[in-house]
């Protein structure tokens, strides 16, 4: 009977050890599930972390060990040049562009104009262009409104091409691909535009010419009570020589 009793003892004691190590152990799981979820949160990039330096402080502090187990990597462009081309001066990048094959040339100048944005690309192609003759490369200058129209739809680089490639300074003379970058949607409604696009269809050596549709264009401008004296007047010299043929 004794017997019978101590054994019933040890088996009830045996049934709440196990109940408790089982709970626990849930416990443990559920707290280790939950570690997990939460790091994949954390794993996942957001904008307003970018858009913050004092959020992305605060992701550095949660999660140490992965901040500190890896250094980013460098920046490395397409023509395998390993640095800060947002850092690069206009006589830096100069440099770098004249040192390049045509080709890579362009990969350049597009990893330049993405990493710099449309403002400084366009300062930099206006000052390429226009600063002292000395210190102008109108190719580059060309390069970088291309970029800065081709990532950000720039309106001024495209006006910026297509006036270079219809005189054919720094870039071959290409009337057709002048005339699209003309007739961009950013330069709608821009009498400026429109005067050169006028000036294109008009080219006696523009194969796809329409003179009807330049002197429409250039009528157009000069009846605008928008448009400002000085491109009226360039106007009625263009309509005069179109008409003089």
């Amino acid at each position: 009977m004794k017997i019978f009793l101590i054994v019933i003892a040890l088996a009830g004691i045996a049934a709440i050890a196990y109940f408790l190590y089982a709970e626990d152990a849930a416990e443990m799981v559920g707290m280790d599930a939950g570690t997990r979820a939460v790091s994949v949160e954390r794993d996942e990039p957001s904008a307003a972390a970018d858009d913050s330096a004092d959020q992305t402080s605060m992701a550095a502090e949660e999660k140490p060990a992965a901040a500190s187990a890896e250094a980013p990597a460098p920046v490395t462009d397409a023509t395998g040049g390993v640095q800060d081309l947002a850092a690069l001066s206009a006589e830096e990048l100069e440099l770098r562009y004249e040192g390049l094959e045509e080709d890579a040339r362009r990969l350049f100048v597009d990893d330049y104009v993405a990493a710099v944005g449309e403002e400084k690309a366009i300062e930099f192609s206006r000052e390429f262009r226009s600063g002292p003759v000395a210190e102008r490369n109108r190719a580059l200058s060309f390069d970088l409104a291309r970029a800065a129209v081709e990532k950000f739809d720039s309106r001024i680089g495209a006006f910026v091409a297509g006036t270079e490639l219809y005189n054919g300074v720094g870039v071959e003379r290409d009337l057709a691909a002048a005339l699209a970058y003309f007739e961009r949607p950013s330069l709608e409604g821009s009498d400026n535009a429109d005067y050169w696009r006028a000036l294109i269809l008009a080219d006696q050596g523009y194969a796809d010419g329409d003179k009807e549709a330049a002197v429409a264009i250039l009528n157009r401008i000069i009846e605008s009570p928008d448009s400002n004296d000085s491109l009226k007047e360039q106007s009625r010299d263009l309509l005069a020589e179109i008409e003089a043929r």
